[in-house]
């Protein structure tokens, strides 16, 4: 009979790796880069030596003078990313595939177009329809960041019933089978997945009440829009509506009064006042289930110009509702992945696959947003690639990203890379005197003052490179943003000590002086000032030991009051100065800002 112990070593051991797991576990090797860029504590003393004129380096910066204004401009922008439209727009990486400004979103609150909603709704969340693919049916999903992607080419496609939809040519488009399909890849007559939000029809109905939007669902028929949203705010129907709604889907499929009757064991004067109970009647029903419930393509045209195209994310279900189709929001694809591998070759691209998305491999899935993010922040990502050093050949274990600021690339005039090195403020090029990186011994290593990697360990991707400037590193999306950014904090901060200092109302004191000459009138105004002004206080300084009174000056300050002397024939009074005015007008505030978000 087993013991307590053999049941407690099972469990034990049973999540354990056995020796040969362990020693191939992708967490047993460490590449050689700091991930930190804090932990370089070294002061480096490598530059650019008169017999290298051959290498191309860190000279090709913005300003030549110094090398350490690369690491500088690095930090400038993680500093700029505070901004939240720069951070905003950051979070937009990818190029995303978009619909025109002009495309109708459909939201609880009508139809809106995305152009609009980009440009009032901001950081807030806000619902639209959306397909639930769990359910195979419409719903509600919370959108943000509606936004302005690019200006891009643009295709439109023509619908049967009239409506376009215009967007880039590999946006994808729900068909009528639930699968997704980019837009220049469909075809004449292929069937999209439909979407109706029609308003009561007053001429069918003679109704005064439930007379809201119709919404066409596959699992319920023609609702009216107040059962859908309160439907998904509870996550239930309630049963005495199921069973009108059951009644309508009758109606509407065609079925005579009489069945009806036999089918639901009312007589039909009930069902018509359930009917009516939702603001629909018999013609209404009749008139809505004879629209399609497919929409077929019958014109595919592309548009000579390029425009503004704008794209939402929604969470969960990662799609929304047009006027007439459902559209992908563009986050990931239809197997979750955030990028696809298209190769013919059906064992290269499973081996592709899983190098990049397996979760023990590089796992793009959970590690690209990341990346992809700081590359567009920085126009520079390096990843350093960590493999067993006694066995290469059982390839990649994983990337390990090192910070840019660091990192230098040693290349030669003509571009030909001979190594990378990190380091705290430039590149040790003696090092590459003595020995090339693949060939470094323990002396090599301990001599050189930065840590030196071959040109295939190390992975660099660059943005930008039609701006020699920076060369041969990349171009930061934040570069254009620097001079607006800077100018908009400027005003911003201008505009607050403004409202500080104008801000306060203020007394005018008008007193009447009598006739009193104007070197009296003046020393009279004074005394009454010094009233106000000073603060009396007491102490036990005395020279028979009574309490001295003693006078404090205290001066006024911008928000104090003004004192006027006037002659007879007008009364003492006061009277009250307005603060500052005019706060309202920004025009200069968004002017900047505007241009902040064109860079």
């Amino acid at each position: 009979m087993p013991i307590w112990s053999d049941f407690f070593k099972l469990f034990t051991y049973a999540g354990e790796q056995d020796p040969l797991s362990k020693v191939k576990d992708s967490r047993q090797f460490q590449g050689a880069g700091i991930a930190q860029p804090e932990a370089i504590g070294v002061d480096f003393a490598g530059g650019p030596n008169s017999g290298m004129s051959n290498f191309r380096q860190t000279t090709d910066m913005i300003d030549t003078t110094t090398l350490t204004n690369r690491s500088m401009r690095y930090k400038e922008y993680e500093r700029l990313r505070n901004v939240p439209e720069i951070e905003m727009a950051m979070t937009v990486f990818s190029d995303e595939a978009c619909v025109s400004g002009d495309t109708k979103i459909a939201t609880p609150f009508g139809f809106i177009s995305i152009k609009e909603l980009a440009e009032s709704k901001g950081d807030e969340r806000f619902l639209v329809y959306c397909y639930d693919f769990n359910k195979k049916d419409y719903t509600l999903g919370w959108a943000f960041a509606p936004r302005l992607v690019k200006e891009a080419e643009t295709l439109t496609i023509i619908l049967d019933n009239g409506a376009t939809l215009t967007c880039t040519s590999d946006h994808r488009i729900l068909k009528k089978d639930g699968t997704w399909c980019e837009a220049g890849k469909l075809n004449m007559g292929d069937s999209l997945m439909p979407f109706y939000r029609k308003p009561a029809n007053q001429r069918l109905t003679e109704l005064k009440q439930k007379q809201y939007p119709r919404i066409f669902t596959f699992n319920k028929g023609w609702i009216n829009e107040r059962q859908f949203v309160d439907d998904w705010k509870t996550g239930k129907t309630d049963p005495k509506l199921e069973e009108i709604n059951r009644v309508i889907r009758m109606v509407g499929a065609g079925l005579s009064v009489r069945k009806i009757k036999e089918l639901t064991n009312h007589d039909w004067q009930t069902l018509d006042g359930w009917i009516a109970s939702q603001g629909f009647t018999h013609k209404e029903i009749k008139h809505l289930y004879k629209l399609e419930e497919e929409r077929k393509i019958i014109g595919i045209h592309e548009n000579p110009h390029k425009q503004s195209v704008y794209d939402l994310s929604v969470e969960k279900h990662l799609c929304f509702a047009t006027d007439s189709l459902i559209v992908h929001n563009c986050q990931k694809d239809e197997s979750g992945n955030i990028l696809k591998v298209q190769v013919s070759n059906d064992d290269i691209k499973q081996e592709v696959e899983f190098l990049l998305l397996h979760r023990r491999m590089l796992n793009l899935n959970k590690t690209g947003w990341n990346w992809f993010k700081n590359l567009c922040v920085f126009g520079d990502l390096f990843l350093e690639i960590v493999i067993n050093p006694d066995n290469p050949k059982e390839g990649i274990y994983k990337t390990t990203p090192l910070p840019p600021e660091t990192m230098y690339r040693i290349e030669t005039v003509k571009g030909k890379v001979l190594e990378f090195q990190q380091a705290k403020e430039g590149p040790d090029y003696q090092a590459i005197i003595r020995a090339p990186a693949t060939d470094l011994e323990s002396p090599d290593i301990n001599q050189s003052t930065a840590i030196r990697f071959a040109a295939n360990q190390i992975v660099h991707f660059k943005i930008g490179d039609d701006r020699k400037t920076f060369y041969p590193y990349g171009v930061s999306l934040i570069e254009p943003t620097r001079g607006p950014a800077h100018n908009l904090r400027l005003l911003e901060d201008a505009m607050v000590v403004y409202r500080l200092t104008r801000a306060p109302e203020r007394r005018v004191f008008y007193v009447d002086v009598g006739q009193l000459p104007p070197f009296k009138a003046e020393a009279f105004l004074d005394r009454i000032k010094d009233q106000f002004r000073k603060r009396k206080i007491t102490n036990g300084k005395g020279a028979t030991g009574a309490n001295q009174v003693e006078e404090r000056w205290q001066p006024p300050a911008q928000d104090e009051d003004y004192w006027l002397p006037i002659r007879p024939n007008s009364n003492t009074r006061i009277e009250t100065l307005p603060g500052a005015e005019n706060l309202g007008e920004i025009d200069d505030a968004i002017y900047f800002r505007n241009k902040l978000l064109t860079a």
